[in-house]
């Protein structure tokens, strides 16, 4: 259902910003529209990403947690009964930036610069029917982008214009895994909690539409992109987790234009 909403929504601003272009070539001839030759944008996003694998490992790590507390339970002796009840989906994606994008001359072809925090979330949630305890164990991935993207805005009126965007960037991602309890862990459960540490490139794709009145604006845009950390380094420790914020997003931004 997520990514079916996330790909409906995507299409929806999609055929927006192709109406509006029905509209760009006779705005374009008029000399009185002024483009920004300066933006400042503050964005949020959110997407779909294709993290299965980073699910995985939360399940299985929470799976470690029940049989951790049921060794801990057996070994006084009480009852255990602690299992695995869901593992929720990394798939969705948030994230926010800050990028400044520069249009010289008229030509309509500028470039900006931008950087962020994004991140997705797992959460293996693990109970058993004899204790009150609550016991999660979750896996967050933090990315932080350093991103250069070329840009062609192009009028849809005196007010508003779409803009397209192709770039790529250095990600840098933490994979980090944290067992947390309503009640207090037994010492005897050990868990594995990486914080693990992974660089990549990667490249995106943009399509926006724009409401301009100066010095602000405000645009809706959507992105595909591509980046994918193979494997994360905890010191001496290789952790194979396949994760990432490949695939296609949202976003609003706010800003300055001038």
């Amino acid at each position: 259902m997520i990514k079916k909403f996330y790909v409906s929504a995507v299409f929806a601003v999609l055929f927006l910003i192709s109406g509006s272009m029905l509209f760009a070539q006779d705005a374009n001839s008029s000399p009185d529209i002024e483009l920004p030759g300066f933006q400042l944008l503050f964005s949020g996003e959110l997407g779909y990403a294709g993290n299965s694998d980073m699910e995985k490992f939360t399940k299985a790590q929470g799976q470690n947690t029940a049989d951790e507390y049921n060794a801990y339970a057996a070994s006084i002796p009480i009852a255990g009964g602690f299992k695995v009840d869901e593992t929720s989906s990394p798939d969705t994606t948030w994230g926010v930036d800050l990028e400044m994008r520069f249009f010289p001359g008229s030509s309509g072809f500028g470039f900006g610069m931008g950087t962020g925090i994004h991140g997705a979330e797992s959460v293996s949630k693990v109970s058993s029917p004899h204790y009150a305890d609550k016991v999660e164990y979750t896996t967050t991935l933090l990315v932080i982008p350093f991103v250069g993207t070329v840009y062609y805005e192009t009028a849809v009126n005196d007010f508003s214009f779409v803009t397209f965007g192709a770039g790529l960037g250095k990600y840098y991602g933490m994979l980090d895994g944290e067992l947390s309890s309503s009640h207090a862990i037994p010492g005897d459960v050990e868990v594995y909690e990486p914080i693990g540490d992974a660089s990549a490139f990667g490249y995106h794709l943009k399509a926006e539409y724009s409401l301009f009145f100066k010095p602000l604006c405000l645009t809706v845009g959507v992105m595909g992109r591509y980046v994918q950390f193979k494997e994360f380094k905890d010191d001496n420790i290789t952790i194979d987790v396949d994760a990432g914020l490949t695939g296609v997003s949202m976003y609003l931004a706010a800003g300055l234009a001038i």
